[in-house]
């Protein structure tokens, strides 16, 4: 099972038994980083920030409040695992985003499950 599936399921067994149940943002991108005086630096983590910060994203979830989790994943990522079917996770339930943050942009794409 992927690693988005296998933590939607924990979420929605952990929210049968919990109002408010707990909802979350998720990013996910794959790339270096080193270790700096405040914890991680590099391009990867600035990217999956500024993806999981995206307004886009806060919109897919608060879109439907019977979601508990929204997904966004990297183009690289998406071009990378998604599009190649290598964790089972369809290409055509992601739509193609672009970020704007801090005068830079992100690509990325966000898992539109069906509803």
């Amino acid at each position: 099972m992927s690693y988005p599936r296998a933590l939607a399921a924990a979420l929605a067994e952990l929210n049968r038994q919990r109002r408010p149940p707990i909802r979350l943002r998720v990013a996910m991108h794959h790339g270096p980083l080193s270790d700096g005086l405040f914890g991680a630096v590099g391009q990867a983590p600035i990217v999956v920030s500024r993806l999981l910060d995206s307004q886009e994203l806060r919109d897919e979830l608060r879109a439907d409040p019977a979601r508990e989790m929204a997904l966004i994943v990297s183009s690289s990522l998406y071009s990378d695992i998604v599009e190649t079917g290598f964790e089972g996770l369809a290409p055509e339930e992601f739509s193609p985003v672009e970020i704007i943050a801090k005068g830079a942009s992100f690509r990325g794409h966000i898992h539109r499950r069906p509803r």
